[in-house]
């Protein structure tokens, strides 16, 4: 795809501006701080099967990671769960501005406990929470056309008690 225009592909490629002699310099505002830990290619290597299961109940398959919009997840299913759910997604965001999250999701509900800050998101069945600059998502998948927790507090519960064994490891 062609881009009108070098500004952009130089904005992207990390070079520095050029300053023109004669030309006062350019102010310009410094971005929050990037997500720099380690790269996290396989979101897997956030919790286990074991974790997975301790926290939802049931049985927990080894987890199978991908991308979504660039963004490395791992899917776990699961097998009778006393929560409700077929599966947990957990995704690592890596490379995002964590104050993204801070409250400014809609709907969020403030949790404590778990990592720097967190939110429960109750229509969503997920929680999402910060820890040393890195954003996780923690959310309960249902099978059916209508994905609906029988009781809502257990899921709640159950993304906290997973959110809290990844924060521990970040």
């Amino acid at each position: 795809m062609a881009v009108a225009g070098s500004g952009v592909l130089s904005a992207c490629s990390g070079a520095k501006p050029v300053a023109r002699v004669g030309a006062p310099s350019p102010t310009v505002a410094s971005p929050a701080p990037l997500v720099r830990s380690s790269p996290l290619a396989d979101a897997c290597t956030l919790a286990t099967a074991a974790q997975v299961s301790a926290a939802f109940g049931g049985t927990a398959a080894a987890g199978v990671g991908g991308t979504f919009a660039l963004v490395p997840i791992c899917e776990f299913a699961l097998t009778a769960s006393p929560v409700g759910v077929s599966g947990v997604q957990i995704w690592a965001l890596v490379n995002t501005q964590a104050s993204a999250f801070q409250g400014k999701q809609p709907g969020g509900v403030a949790v404590a406990g778990v990592g720097d800050a967190a939110y429960y998101f109750a229509s969503l069945h997920q929680l999402t929470f910060i820890r040393n600059g890195r954003a996780v998502l923690v959310r309960g998948q249902f099978q059916g056309t209508t994905p609906a927790p029988a009781d809502p507090s257990a899921l709640k519960s159950a993304a906290v008690a997973l959110g809290k064994a990844i924060a521990a490891g970040l």
